[in-house]
């Protein structure tokens, strides 16, 4: 199939075509490793979520909800992993002992839906939408709204969600970055099957402060770190010197500058009646 790149000259965002049915990709081969992003094994994270490279992103997000959100305070957090997949994030986030979290999962793929069955706080679209305004203290966003047909629509529905001064943390490629200018439609995040819609930084502040959330920007060291280790394959990525390297700060400085994974911002929602 040949796929075609296309930019908005107003807005810069940027969007794949044609889009393939999301039902014939999410599968259990997909989360298995063996779909179309062949270089991490789902599965393995979400029976290993302490013992697989994931660690250094999942332990990254929490490290920054508690510098957003939660310093100085033992309030137990309301926190949704939108488009939480193999569900897991909400694994570590059951199982860490740091941190007072009451976590739930959204998910469209059929495959996540087992994840009700295995006793996690799980919602379908239908749910989701019935649950009341400011439901969350904290909504996380990682490596999803590249997948999604309507991203701002995807945006509106987390603003919904969210508590006033509620945290979204929100990862994605950016094709602003020094590499993707460099490589285009080569850059390596330009996977077509299923990154379908394609962010930079302004866009994205745009797009948040459309949706009544207030952009920020933080470090993220570990969410770097990770991917260096998926680039590597899953066998390279779990090797203990591998891992050293890739968790040395100038090697993630580099990495983070080139590729510009700290220059995606999250952002915070906005109490009413602020601008």
């Amino acid at each position: 199939m040949t796929f075609k790149l296309f930019e908005c000259l107003d807005c810069s965002f940027q969007f794949v075509l044609p889009v393939i049915d999301p039902a014939s990709l999410y599968t259990a081969d997909y989360f298995g490793g063996r779909g179309a992003d062949p270089i991490v094994n789902y599965e393995e994270e979400f029976r290993y979520p302490f013992h697989t490279p994931r660690f250094f992103e999942f332990n990254n997000l929490i490290q920054i909800v508690r510098k957003l959100k939660v310093e100085g305070t033992a309030q137990q957090l309301q926190w949704l992993d939108y488009g939480c997949g193999n569900g897991a994030l909400l694994r570590f986030l059951t199982e860490q002992k740091d941190l007072q979290v009451h976590a739930s999962g959204f998910d469209e793929s059929a495959f996540s839906q087992r994840l009700r069955d295995q006793g996690f706080d799980f919602y379908d679209r239908h749910e989701l939408q019935r649950l009341p305004p400011g439901s969350f203290d904290v909504i996380t966003c990682i490596e999803v709204i590249e997948h999604t047909l309507e991203p701002k629509e995807v945006v509106t529905e987390i603003s919904r969600l969210l508590k006033p001064e509620g945290v979204l943390l929100l990862t994605t490629g950016n094709m602003h970055s020094p590499v993707a200018r460099l490589r285009g439609f080569h850059f390596s995040y330009c996977l077509p099957e299923v990154h379908i819609s394609l962010f930079n930084p302004k866009l994205l502040e745009n797009v948040y402060r459309a949706c009544g959330l207030e952009p920020r920007y933080v470090r993220y060291s570990g969410v770097v770190r990770f991917k260096i280790l998926k680039s590597l394959g899953p066998r390279l990525g779990k090797n203990k010197i591998a891992s050293f390297v890739a968790g040395l700060r100038p090697v993630t400085l580099i990495l983070d500058w080139l590729f510009g994974v700290s220059r995606i911002p999250c952002a915070v929602k906005m109490p009413a009646g602020d601008s």
